[in-house]
């Protein structure tokens, strides 16, 4: 553009020294002078006509290059006149040819701002630029849509101000497209950030220099990426757990020299003083000569997936436990039922052997002495087999709104009669009412079955201290423990110092028969007791311990509102009552019946004897007389006591119902506890037990 307006120039100057040498030639004539300025004037012309096809050549290309311009040019001159568009200009603006050439610019201003998308203060903006001699640019926004960069540029000819020179450039699809790549990385780096961990590219160096980390790295570890970064502050190899580290990175090395994708789990230090299980799948990035480029993969947190997956462990274990417990339960509630009629036999036949030596035969001391020995034994087994049916829930209870701080405290010197001098003991009881719904009997056992363990745990003295308070249990609590229930508790804690016990001992603590004592120093039934009566009252019960530290059981018994009834004295009737009543027994044990049958006839009552519940029924229907009692076992092979008792008080209304059984397989209670107005005797029995029992039934009105 420079070079045609100087070629124009000189073309003009040219042609004013032909116009001046031609006058001249006319007045010198034919003259010197004439022909030298005629030859000038010759090689002027040539000089004039090459200018002129050289300027004419410069504009044709000039033009060209302007027409092939993807970008729309336009010159005005100085005083505002279209000089020259190209074509691209008039298709951007739409603009017809007749309407641009020589035209003012003021009407093509006119014709863009009904374009713009927002024409305020456009034409403004244009005076102002004219005038300025700078470059400027800015981006402009059609109504259709399209964006256009434009450019401007000051022509100066001759040092002089001469016009502008305007570029329009359509750049929408480029926007577009840059705008999809934009939209593109957003929408990228969203989905990382939205992914339950962080991606990650390091190094393959010991310390794992990190190159990248995504935005959920600090979420996931608690330290800021910029951190690790370059190894800024720390490197990732710092986090990780100091005894995983060497097995990580050997792993890794494993994994990369087969081209193998590498799953991971191992543990880091997290910035908050945590420990954090993280999951990583990553992978090699090699080059095409095979030279390993950097390490990329994903790494996530998963500690509350391994917490789970330990709560759930323990959850099966205790499901396990429970599952075994239960097992145990069963064949030692079979076995004591068994045992306890054998017992019932045994004692009974004892006692009137006892009785009779003694009316008859009262030098034969070496056999009662034997009697008795036999007598002490069979209580002894009836304890067991009383314990064994605490354990497996068949025991029948009889519970009370009892307060159990007035409870301890009524049994402090008990307690401190079991324990030996060198241990302490002491009563923590809560200020707040302790009152629970349970066998007091029972709960008496569970306290001192905890006291004696503990005593033996401390056979160099120590400190023995029980505690009582009032607690909710939450749904957090009661996830983990398969027994234990939502909802307010009172806490009995026995805790002592002794010796504690390992992880292994600890686990079997509850189960029946097994004890840490030696051979002939402890049946191993003492806790799975307490453990039996806690859970037929509906409670929970937990031993913590460690070896060397002691140990705590805690008793939770569920919360019973309202206020205990003040405790009652029993009278016992000293001698064995007699009568003359009618009495049909059915008793499917043969020894039992029989015994049953003899103790009632010597103390004067009439007896129907029936193995059988369709046996008794027949009795009850055929017999004439008046009958006042159905005593019957509760367990039977062709109809229950329940069952039985329901049909015969159908046919005698007047007939009472004595229960007896050594468990009751809920016939008569619910969940162990009997139901109301029930009369129910454990086996086994003795003589006075059953005639006073009998007479008690009897005589009530």
């Amino acid at each position: 553009s420079s070079q045609i307006t100087e070629d124009t120039r000189r073309s003009a100057r040219l042609n004013r020294m032909v116009d001046w040498g031609l006058m001249l030639g006319i007045i010198g004539g034919l003259g010197v002078l004439g022909a030298l300025l005629a030859r000038n004037i010759i090689q002027f012309v040539g000089d004039l006509r090459e200018t002129q096809r050289k300027l004419e050549e410069s504009r044709t290309i000039l033009m060209a290059t302007l027409e092939s311009s993807s970008d729309g040019v336009l010159v005005v001159t100085g005083d505002q006149v279209v000089s020259h568009c190209n074509s691209r200009f008039r298709e951007i603006w739409s603009v017809p040819p007749d309407v641009v050439s020589g035209g003012d610019n003021r009407q093509l201003i006119r014709n863009a701002m009904s374009k713009l998308d927002n024409p305020e203060g456009f034409d403004t903006r244009i005076s102002e630029i004219n005038q300025a001699s700078a470059p400027s640019e800015d981006t402009l926004r059609l109504k259709d849509g399209r964006l256009l960069e434009r450019y401007s540029y000051p022509l100066n000819l001759a040092g002089c101000h001469s016009g502008r020179v305007w570029l329009f450039r359509d750049v929408t699809e480029r926007r577009q497209a840059e705008e999809a790549v934009r939209e593109s990385h957003r929408m990228l780096t969203t989905l990382v950030d939205n992914l339950p961990g962080f991606v990650y590219r390091c190094r393959n160096d010991r310390d794992w220099t990190m190159e990248y980390l995504s935005g959920r790295f600090q979420e996931t570890t608690g330290y800021a990426p910029e951190d690790l970064i370059n190894n800024r502050r720390l490197s990732f190899n710092d986090l990780i757990i100091e005894e995983q580290r060497e097995r990580l990175w050997e792993f890794w090395q494993q994994q990369l020299s087969k081209r193998e994708p590498v799953q991971v789990e191992y543990t880091i230090n997290a910035g908050d003083g945590t420990t954090r299980w993280l999951w990583e799948q990553g992978r090699g990035v090699f080059g095409d000569d095979g030279e390993l480029l950097a390490l990329e993969g994903f790494i996530c947190d998963i500690t509350d997936r391994k917490q789970a997956e330990i709560e759930r462990e323990k959850l099966e274990t205790q499901l396990r436990h429970s599952q075994k417990m239960e097992a145990v339960g069963q064949l030692a509630g079979g076995v004591a039922h068994d045992f306890n009629n054998i017992l019932t036999a045994i004692f009974g036949n004892v006692e009137l052997a006892i009785a009779e030596l003694e009316s008859h035969y009262p030098a034969a001391s070496g056999i009662l002495d034997g009697m008795h020995q036999i007598e002490r034994s069979a209580k002894r087994a009836s304890t067991l087999a009383r314990q064994l049916l605490a354990f497996s829930r068949r025991q029948v209870v009889r519970p009370e709104v009892l307060d159990l701080n007035a409870t301890l405290s009524d049994l402090e010197k008990m307690l401190n009669r079991l324990i030996t001098e060198d241990i302490h003991l002491e009563l923590i009881l809560d200020a707040d009412p302790a009152t629970v719904r349970t066998d007091p009997g029972q709960l008496e056992q569970v306290v001192m079955n905890l006291v004696v363990n503990a005593r033996d745990a401390m056979p160099s003295g120590g400190t023995l201290a029980i505690e009582t308070s009032n607690v909710y249990l939450d749904e957090s609590y009661a996830a983990t423990r398969l027994d234990a229930q939502v909802g307010e508790h009172v806490l009995l804690s026995v805790s002592d110092t002794g010796a504690g016990m390992d992880a292994t001992t600890l686990e079997r603590v509850f189960e029946p028969f097994f004890t840490t004592k030696p051979m002939g120093q402890g049946t191993g039934l003492g806790l799975s007791t307490a453990y039996g009566i806690v859970k037929q009252a509906r409670g929970h019960i937990a031993a913590y311990s460690e070896a060397g530290r002691g140990t705590t059981f805690r008793v939770y018994l569920p919360l019973e509102h309202g206020q205990a009834p003040a405790p009652s004295v029993a009278r016992v009737r000293q001698t064995a009552p007699v009568g003359t009543e009618t009495i049909i027994i059915c008793e499917d044990d043969v020894a039992v019946r029989k015994l049953t049958v003899h103790v009632l006839e010597d103390a004067g009552y009439k007896v129907l004897e029936s193995g059988k519940a369709e046996e008794a029924l027949r009795i009850a229907t055929d017999y004439d007389g008046p009958i006042h009692m159905l005593l019957t076992d509760v367990i039977m092979p062709d109809m229950n006591g329940r069952k039985l008792a329901d049909t015969l008080c159908a046919i005698r209304p007047e007939a009472r119902t004595l229960f007896v059984s050594g468990y009751t397989a809920n016939v008569i209670v619910h969940h162990g506890v009997l139901d109301s107005g029930v009369d129910f005797m454990e086996k086994p029995y003795s003589r006075q037990q059953l005639l006073q029992r009998v007479r008690e039934i009897l005589d009530r009105r």
